[in-house]
């Protein structure tokens, strides 16, 4: 299987750390951020297949961190 990253944006450590696991015992590389702007950051820095987004982040609105990783990468899932 080919190498999958996921980004985990979630404020909630319990949520980070049971998705994480789950996935990384699947395979995939997970890298976990609590806030989007971390988001942000580490996006612009990394490839990601995958954005798992928790629609409750308050420090940017979801549906703007949303639009900014389909400017950066519109293949983005």
């Amino acid at each position: 299987m080919p190498e999958v990253n996921i980004i985990v944006i979630d404020t909630e450590s319990t949520n980070t750390n049971l998705i994480s696991s789950v996935l990384t015992n699947r395979g995939y590389h997970v890298s976990l951020v609590a806030g989007g702007r971390q988001g942000l950051n580490l996006f612009d820095t990394n490839k990601f297949d995958i954005v798992y987004l928790d629609m409750g982040i308050i420090d940017i609105d979801p549906l703007e961190i949303i639009s900014e990783f389909k400017k950066r990468d519109v293949d983005i899932m």
